[in-house]
């Protein structure tokens, strides 16, 4: 089940209660989305909340949150406390958690 969505740079991405992040992209000849990649080594839990700042995709979760690296699509670091994610934030180049 589908959780949260947002767009980065014509991609469209979802976070889902299985624990995977999926990236989108429309294919132009049939006109439908279609998954490119899957990230869920590294993510938790279930995907609460997705946000980008600077270079890195923030994951919330049911169990803390998770960053990916863009250019990889890999995770590079869990933060601490591992609770509960109700939303990401971003406001003034920081993330509020």
């Amino acid at each position: 089940r589908v959780s949260c969505l947002m767009t980065h740079q014509h991609v469209l991405l979802s976070g889902a209660s299985d624990g995977a992040v999926r990236c989108w992209q429309m294919n132009p000849h049939t006109t439908t989305f279609e998954c490119t990649h899957s990230i869920s080594e590294g993510v938790s839990s279930s995907v609460q909340a997705l946000a980008v700042l600077g270079e890195g995709l923030w994951v919330g979760g049911t169990s803390g949150v998770a960053l990916v690296e863009l250019a990889t699509l890999k995770v590079v670091k869990q933060l601490d406390p591992r609770k509960f994610v109700a939303g990401l934030l971003q406001f003034d180049r920081h993330m509020i958690v």
